[in-house]
């Protein structure tokens, strides 16, 4: 492989047939009929957003629990309840 300024290719031909260029697409208005509809998902979604504009992104009192359980070591973890509530998240 060499690295350079000048190619070992010859350069694409710059020159052009009109009849070979891309065609652009032309849109028409959306007919009246269409619409769109959200699923349960997107619905649930836009709803916890709006929930969270109003409460807080996280719980203080509970992360700073669990920061002092981390402190003292106290803090234990449940492998199988973890794996149980990723599998619950996942579907």
């Amino acid at each position: 492989m060499k690295i350079g300024n000048s190619p070992d290719y010859a350069p694409a031909a710059t020159e052009r047939n009109p009849q070979d260029a891309p065609q652009t697409a032309t849109t028409t208005p959306a007919a009246a009929t269409d619409r769109v509809t959200l699923s349960a998902d997107a619905l649930q979604l836009a709803a916890g957003q709006a929930d969270g504009q109003r409460m807080p992104v996280f719980d203080t009192r509970r992360i700073n629990e669990i920061r002092r359980a981390i402190a003292d070591g106290s803090y234990t973890t449940d492998p199988a309840r973890i794996a149980a509530r990723l599998w619950q998240l996942g579907g």
